[in-house]
């Protein structure tokens, strides 16, 4: 969904409010260095799992064998947006999905905002996905959070993905900064 490369997983990525998902388990286990936030990391794995365990247990089995090891080596976070623990710069690659756009009725645009100028303070490169609603629509604070960024000197695009949940949904959001020549 977020049209990785090789070249993406040589720096550190933030995976932001991927909850229990296989992304941190799956590509530390190949040597890459993921960090993951959600503050439901603040819960045990067995609370956790004790939450999700009629609906997601495939999901959740797969994440829960790493997560306890995963939390101890500080992969898994509790933090939430618009502010992140983190320094200026500190991953070279942000990733956010299902989360920002997605719940547009619930967070605002300027919370759309704020996220990701925090996302963007903490990363060189940020990608979101989807773009779309939960009613299948472009999200009303897509053009203005573009507008923002680009305004604070961050070049955004739209980039068509080999994914799609969501009908109509196979598009992310790409951030990174405007080359300086």
């Amino acid at each position: 969904m977020f049209g990785l490369t090789a070249k993406n997983y040589e720096s550190r990525i933030l995976g932001c409010g991927d909850g229990p998902a296989s992304f941190n388990a799956e590509a530390s286990k190949l040597g890459n260095r993921i960090v993951s936030i959600n503050p439901l990391y603040d819960f045990s794995g067995a609370e956790i799992a004790r939450r999700f365990d009629e609906i997601v247990e495939p999901m959740i089995s797969q994440v829960l064998a790493d997560y306890d090891a995963g939390r101890a080596a500080g992969r898994y976070q509790t933090a939430k947006l618009p502010s992140l623990p983190f320094v200026d710069g500190e991953f070279g690659l942000a990733l956010c999905s299902h989360l920002l756009f997605l719940y547009s009725e619930i967070l605002d645009r300027d919370f759309h905002i704020a996220a990701l100028r925090e996302l963007c303070r903490v990363s060189t490169e940020v990608r979101i996905f989807p773009l779309l609603t939960l009613a299948r629509k472009i999200s009303p604070h897509l053009e203005p959070v573009q507008a923002a960024l680009q305004s604070d000197g961050w070049q955004t695009e739209i980039v068509k993905v080999n994914y799609e949940l969501q009908k109509g949904g196979n598009e992310m959001l790409r951030v990174h900064r405007v080359a300086q020549s």
